[in-house]
């Protein structure tokens, strides 16, 4: 295996930056979302989670983008 550091790369000023995740509990199984809103300086603008009933971990990663977009429509 090959471990890879990961590091929070901020938005351009001005710009708010959304990194959201969803996950299934099995595959099927119950799935969740949330995500959170930061801008340049990684200051917290807001965040989201929810509850989606059972579907696999692709739909609750899309469900957790989509969320976000309105989310951010919205604003």
């Amino acid at each position: 295996p090959v471990i890879t550091e990961i590091v929070w790369q901020p938005p351009t000023v001005r710009w708010v930056k959304c990194n959201s995740d969803g996950a299934s509990k099995g595959n099927p199984g119950l799935l969740a979302c949330g995500g959170i809103f930061r801008d340049n300086r990684a200051n917290d603008l807001g965040c989201f989670a929810s509850n989606f009933g059972v579907s696999d971990a692709f739909f609750a990663e899309l469900i957790g983008a989509i969320t976000a977009i309105e989310i951010a429509q919205r604003r």
